[in-house]
């Protein structure tokens, strides 16, 4: 159902909440630039859809986008009206699928950004970001809690290794701190604010500076970066973000969206179209069964 569905289950299943990716690849370059490759040897819908056919046959490869093109239209029967939402297989790229602001709350035991710290855990891959002084609690050493956790073990495009998993666990702590804050921005506007803040203000040593208190010692931050692994490396915002929601105790809350009046409008009138098609179909059962 993800990647197609063919004439006749739309006409068996017509109320589908889910849209295949076939009726939205077109859509998806037309309005984003977004390519699609999809390789497939089964389904044959898939030819209506194309800027580029490759054909592999005997290990040779060929140009078939013009006979792909000839095959479509002979069998365009299932060139069909979708919920009223346009041709099957050629539904633009309407307003659905925005992405939900979300706000990180942070975590209940990390309360005050310049008494943390970032710890490496097993030489490396996971991360722990806690409070000083947490696990000089005799609960903290008996309990099993993994409440500021990072696993990044999965995470294999972390090229600087240790240096630059330990910077992501400093902007996810950077971010926590802002976003408290901040309690207005989403995590995309954070992530914004937190790469011009490194740009401007001198590398990413300077947002340990900003989370660090005015006093001659070293802050708890500093001093774990130090002894631990002495330099960082900067992370891609991609990484900071995956570090974020892999925290574990991580809590997030969802922020208002501007709905555009217009995308409103549109998406009114296609759930209209789709229920009035859904109604001619239905009569159309009735009259055959009579």
């Amino acid at each position: 159902n993800f990647m197609s569905r063919d004439g006749r289950m739309r006409a068996l299943v017509m109320d589908e909440s889910i849209t295949p990716l076939i009726y939205r690849v077109n859509g998806l370059y037309a309005k984003h630039g977004i390519s699609s490759i999809v390789v497939v040897g089964g389904v044959g819908d898939w030819l209506d859809v194309p800027h580029a056919v490759i054909k592999l046959d005997s290990y040779v490869a060929s140009d078939a986008l013009e006979k792909a093109k000839s095959i479509s239209r002979q069998f365009s029967h299932s060139h069909v009206q979708y919920g009223g939402r346009g041709v099957v297989h050629r539904l633009e790229w309407d307003g659905d699928g925005t992405p939900r602001r979300r706000h990180p709350a942070g975590i209940d035991r990390i309360r005050e950004g310049h008494r943390c710290r970032v710890s490496l855990l097993n030489g490396g891959g996971k991360l722990s970001i806690d409070q000083e002084g947490d696990n000089e609690s005799d609960d903290d050493m008996e309990s099993d809690d993994d409440t500021g956790i990072i696993d990044m073990t999965r995470c294999e495009q972390l090229l600087g290794g240790n240096h630059q998993l330990y910077a992501c666990g400093i902007c996810a702590l950077w971010i926590l701190k802002h976003a408290k804050d901040n309690p207005e921005m989403d995590l995309n506007e954070l992530v914004n604010e937190l790469e011009k803040t490194i740009d401007v203000s001198g590398g990413i040593i300077s947002i340990i500076e900003s989370m660090s208190p005015q006093c001659s010692t070293l802050s708890p931050l500093y001093a774990s970066l130090l002894l631990s692994i002495g330099h960082i490396t900067r992370p891609r915002r991609y990484e900071i973000l995956m570090a974020l929601t892999r925290m574990r105790g991580m809590k997030f809350v969802e922020l208002p969206t501007e709905i555009d009046e217009e995308d409103l409008r549109i998406k009114e009138e296609q759930q209209e179209k789709k229920r009035m098609l859904a109604e001619l179909w239905a009569n159309r059962r009735n009259k055959n069964k009579q």
